[in-house]
């Protein structure tokens, strides 16, 4: 398969990479992206990596995820960031998923040097600046729309109510509850005398 050359070619410029993926071999990881019901498997020996859509064996760890779980993990490690908690699922042997835990986490790939071979330097630093600042674009909107949802659903679109009226409601109910409970009492003391 092309992509485990070219995977292998990736992993390469970095030497730390190299290490920890022989460190592996032996070994199959299985990535399961939900969502697309597509799973790979990547299988590590003495030559390097196997990519595939099948395997005849039971991987040894499990990486699963949404597509955009695995793009935010990418993102936060170009960036430092933090991994959202339980964004990427990784199953399987403890061993295993310690040690490819610690190969992506010590991952440090120039992706714009690779790039640049295949399309020029100058190619390359745009495509990466535009995908650095097409991350930055979503990372904003998201913040955006998570400070801004609330004011549109109470205030826009009135979907859910604001504070001060659930308040309001949760009092004029207690006091209508209680007004029953008096009028209940009241009937029962009518009642009462009515039949005495």
């Amino acid at each position: 398969m092309g992509l485990s050359r070219a995977v292998m070619r990736v992993l390469q410029t970095d030497s730390l990479a190299t290490a920890r993926l022989h460190a592996l071999a032996g070994r199959v990881i299985g990535i399961r992206i939900t969502g697309f019901d597509t799973a790979i498997f990547a299988a590590v020996d003495d030559e390097g990596l196997l990519l595939a859509r099948e395997t005849l064996r039971e991987p040894d760890v499990i990486l699963s995820g949404r597509l955009a779980d695995f793009a935010a993990f990418a993102q936060a490690r170009q960036g430092s960031d933090a991994m959202p908690a339980g964004a990427l699922k990784i199953q399987g042997d403890l061993a295993t998923a310690q040690a490819v835990q610690r190969l992506l986490d010590e991952l440090n790939l120039d992706w714009e040097a690779l790039l640049a071979e295949r399309v020029g330097e100058v190619a390359a630093r745009q495509i990466g600046r535009g995908v650095r600042q097409g991350f930055a674009w979503l990372r904003g909107g998201a913040e955006s729309l998570r400070a801004d949802l609330p004011a549109w659903l109470q205030d826009e679109s009135r979907l859910v109510p604001a504070a001060e009226e659930v308040e309001t409601f949760t009092r004029d109910g207690m006091s209508l509850a209680s007004d029953v409970d008096r009028l209940a009492a009241r009937i029962a003391r009518l009642h009462k005398r009515g039949a005495a």
